[in-house]
């Protein structure tokens, strides 16, 4: 299981799932070890901003090691407690 978050927001709002992902991070440290019916990866990425290249170099980098083909579920957290998002006038 990975959780991802990208940390390249243009501002609090557009960047605050890292936040979650130390939270969740933080309580899952906290539970019996047995308890975790997998092992769970944190991934913290930046070019999203730049057509997602952060969690692409890692897929290309880990495709040939086994890596990605152990990972069952993947959860991106991004722009928690955005009712709307307008783009600005460069689409972000």
């Amino acid at each position: 299981m990975v959780l991802h978050s990208h940390t390249d927001g243009p501002n609090a709002l557009a960047d605050n799932g890292p936040n979650a992902i130390v939270d969740m991070a933080q309580y899952l440290a906290r539970l019996p070890r047995d308890s975790l019916p997998r092992s769970i990866m944190l991934l913290l990425s930046s070019g999203h901003l730049a057509g997602d290249v952060g969690i692409e170099q890692f897929i290309d980098h880990h495709n040939d090691d086994g890596l990605t083909q152990r990972i069952r579920a993947m959860l991106t957290i991004e722009h928690l407690g955005a009712l709307e998002w307008l783009p600005d006038s460069n689409g972000y």
